[in-house]
């Protein structure tokens, strides 16, 4: 998405909220802001209410929401095996594509196997992570060794 000359923050909020379907007024309350607070606003809202919306709308881009950059929502490319996984976050839309084929939601996983599947990646991802929290710690070893020789 382009960045749209001269859009604020409050009209991306507005954007949105469009998008979402729901009402001004279930927005605000979803953020705990009082009912009108959109329509009076002129300037960016405050930080706090930043910071709610994203809290409360976790599949918004911040990076779109502040300057305008970027998609609307974020999108998550997750690779497991040889299936790549993406996902727009806050929808049902997920996608994955193995081998080329598109298919749906765990292509190729018995319904049965799902839970047991993904228990393997995690472990899987646990384990790698474990590996190159190993090669830090060696890895800021050899800088300490370093700064104490000079």
């Amino acid at each position: 998405m382009d960045v749209k000359e001269n859009q604020s923050v409050k009209d991306r909020i507005i954007e949105f909220i469009m998008f979402k379907n729901i009402s001004v007024r279930a927005f605000e309350n979803a953020i705990g802001v009082a009912n009108g607070y959109f329509s009076h606003l002129v300037a960016t809202p405050k930080t706090k209410i930043i910071q709610q919306i994203l809290l409360k709308f976790p599949e918004l881009n911040r990076i779109w929401l502040l300057t305008g950059e970027g998609e609307m929502l974020k999108s998550n490319l997750t690779i497991g095996g040889d299936n790549i996984i993406q996902t727009v976050e806050g929808h049902n839309n997920q996608a994955i594509i193995n081998k080329n084929k598109y298919s749906g939601k765990f292509a190729g996983i018995p319904e049965g196997s799902q839970m047991q599947y993904l228990m393997e990646q995690n472990k899987q991802l646990l384990q790698q992570n474990q590996k190159f929290q190993e090669h830090i710690d060696r890895l800021l070893g050899i800088i300490e060794d370093m700064n104490r020789g000079k």
